[in-house]
């Protein structure tokens, strides 16, 4: 019969390959039989995570972490399972705790540095990236690769697009051809002004059948910002097929079905995404963005109270969209003067031009 240690080490590479249900019995199995064991405990909660029962994995490994309290991959697999089921502030914690015991546990401080970003937590996300973008290449995986990219992300996000820019220039030649290096590449464009450079960085690598929900959805976007109205409804509606919750493919449609004049389509799609962003972590950009469109939509169905509500609430939040306050001014027009043309004032600080730009000056003459 094999020890513990030795079946758990087996378990836990059943659940790396791909099966993960027979990995999670025998780990159940392993448990009675070696109770209070921590190895196997991290193979029970390691299956539980693979599974996707991030309560399970939670429960298990809480009780690893507890006997084992200076095993770093303990508080490791418990940030990540924290992570899956939505608890962010549990999931630094979690993460904290592993690089205080062992500071070069790499996929640590990469998991805290991906949970910033998916967060919103952009000038602490670059502070942990901009050591890695230093890193020089070795064997192994390329951390300063890895660095300079979510350092990207994060200048993106605090809205320095030149600076992130700079640093995607800094990529090796031989590694802009990487799918992770022209995902953040189109999304630099995007940010640029750039749709149509973005349409065709992304389009050989989102279209494929095994292409990720993530990278379709954000090739949506890039047909969207380039006129592809039609396109991007059809990518959009495809990756809902494969990911019903997915927050940015649901915003991403309600917003043509918005544009499309479908306002009653476009507030049952919201609705989905509010209960998607209850459960997914996400920057708080996308909350107001929800919020923005769930005034818009409410303002094309005439349903005014709601409107001024959800914009009202929309122009509070942080990284607010632009459109918000132009909306906020439509919503409040005839109503509520004084307010209205503040709200013009605020959306034409941000957006001089355009067609919003040049309907807010109108409102204001």
């Amino acid at each position: 019969e094999l020890g513990g240690e030795l079946e758990a080490r087996r378990i836990r590479l059943r659940g790396a390959t791909g099966q993960a249900r027979r990995a999670l019995a025998d780990a159940r199995r392993l448990a009675r039989e070696h109770p209070g064991d921590p190895a196997v405990g991290l193979a029970y909660g390691d299956a539980a995570l693979a599974t996707g029962d991030a309560e399970l994995a939670r429960t298990r490994l809480e009780r690893v972490v507890t006997a084992a309290p200076e095993d770093p991959e303990g508080h490791f697999l418990l940030g990540r399972a924290h992570r899956r089921a939505g608890d962010a502030e549990a999931a630094e914690g979690a993460f904290r705790a592993t690089l205080e015991r062992n500071p070069g546990f790499t996929d640590a401080t990469l998991a805290l540095g991906y949970l910033l970003l998916d967060t919103g937590q952009w000038e602490r996300a670059k502070e942990l990236f901009e050591p890695l973008s230093r890193r020089l290449p070795g064997t192994g995986r390329d951390l300063g690769l890895v660095g300079k990219l979510g350092l990207v992300e994060a200048l993106l996000g605090i809205g320095n697009v030149p600076d992130a820019k700079v640093q995607l220039e800094r990529v090796r030649p031989a590694q802009r051809e990487l799918g992770s290096v022209q995902r953040v590449s189109a999304r630099v464009a995007l940010a640029d002004g750039r749709a149509g450079d973005a349409v065709r960085t992304l389009r050989p690598i989102a279209t494929g059948d095994d292409a990720p929900v993530s990278l379709r959805v954000l090739y949506g976007d890039a047909l969207y910002a380039a006129g592809e109205t039609l396109a991007a409804s059809r990518t959009y509606e495809a990756a809902l097929g494969d990911d019903p919750g997915h927050p940015e493919a649901l915003l991403g449609f309600a917003t043509v079905l918005l544009r499309s004049e479908k306002a009653d389509e476009a507030r049952a799609i919201l609705e989905r995404a509010a209960a998607a962003l209850a459960r997914r972590l996400r920057p708080p950009a996308l909350r107001a963005r929800l919020a923005t469109l769930e005034g818009r939509a409410a303002l094309a169905a005439e349903d005014l109270d709601v409107a001024r509500e959800k914009l009202r609430a929309a122009t509070t939040l942080s990284d607010a969209p632009p459109e918000a306050f132009f909306f906020l001014g439509e919503a409040l027009a005839g109503v509520n003067a004084p307010e209205a043309r503040t709200a013009y004032e605020q959306y034409l600080e941000r957006v001089q031009e355009g067609g919003l730009a040049d309907r807010a000056r109108a409102a204001l003459r």
